[in-house]
């Protein structure tokens, strides 16, 4: 088994960077990649399984995959991920359908029965960190764009801030009165304001710096346009969703010069990373708890 572990976390690592540097260099994520991974996790557990006549390394498939693949197609219909990452989760749970057991001689992680659900967890954790990362760069890139409109948005909601922090004073007394411990309360207390304030950071970068008009000559499939796209009198794209190769094909027959997309962060390597924290420390949310 040590032979097919070590293969499938080769080639998990292998994609992961061919989907990292393919999203850094073209914005997409090679559909290739992921087929490969997916045809040959199965395949390789699949024979692994007729050799040693113990289905249970092929079976482990069940446990997460169709749970993952319900997760991965709503982070996808959510527009929280391209199509890309969700077919890149979907062949790293494939291929890391069980944890390498041989890593358990050099780390001790956390819950690492249902592997891919750890994977999934730490992404969310770790890209949550990554996209504020990521933001803040593109912001201060574009801050001359950005700075202006962040604080209009904020003198504006002036009165949802006052609102928001009175509400947070009241309901600290009351947690002080009842003697929970203070850092509790403290962050019970600040935690809306903080998540107030990175929400109107986050759409103002996107708002600022994310929306752009392209020429449809840089027009790719995948792209999320802003606007209904009409050829021959009839809508051949939907404004907020994703283009297909079909659509695109059609747009660039039409007598159009430019559209507005909003464009995606680089989110492939925090997968990368998250892999990595995976296989070391297991699931981040226990020791968050």
């Amino acid at each position: 088994m040590f032979e097919i572990e070590l293969i499938l976390i080769l080639l998990a690592f292998i994609v992961t960077i061919i989907a990292v540097i393919s999203d850094i260099k073209t914005t997409e994520v090679p559909d290739y990649a992921n087929y490969f991974l997916i045809f040959s996790a199965v395949s390789l557990r699949v024979l692994y399984s007729l050799a040693a006549k113990d289905w249970s390394f092929t079976l482990a498939i069940l446990y997460s995959s169709p749970i993952i693949f319900i997760l991965a197609s709503t982070m996808y219909y959510l527009k929280q991920w391209g199509g890309g990452d969700a077919k890149l989760l979907i062949s790293l749970s494939l291929a890391l359908a069980t944890y390498p057991s041989f890593f358990l001689n050099f780390f001790s992680p956390k819950n690492i029965f249902a592997f891919p659900i750890t994977i999934f967890t730490n992404i969310l954790i770790i890209g949550a960190v990554y996209s504020l990362v990521y933001a803040s760069f593109i912001a201060f890139r574009n801050r001359k764009k950005f700075s202006k409109p962040f604080y209009e948005i904020l003198r504006n909601k002036f009165k949802l801030q006052a609102s928001i922090i009175t509400i947070i004073i009241f309901i600290a007394i009351i947690l002080t009165i009842t003697g929970i411990p203070k850092v509790i309360i403290f962050m019970i207390s600040i935690s809306p304001i903080v998540f107030f304030y990175i929400y109107i950071f986050i759409k103002t970068v996107e708002v600022t710096c994310l929306i752009k008009r392209i020429p449809i000559s840089k027009l790719m499939e995948g792209d999320l346009i802003l606007e209904n796209i009409v050829y021959k009198n009839k809508i051949i794209h939907k404004k907020n969703q994703d283009l297909t190769r079909k659509q695109l094909n059609l747009i660039k027959m039409a007598n159009i010069e430019t559209v507005r997309i909003k464009q995606g962060i680089i989110f492939t390597p925090a997968f990368l990373i998250s892999l990595i924290i995976s296989l070391i420390f297991g699931n981040l949310f226990l020791y968050l708890i």
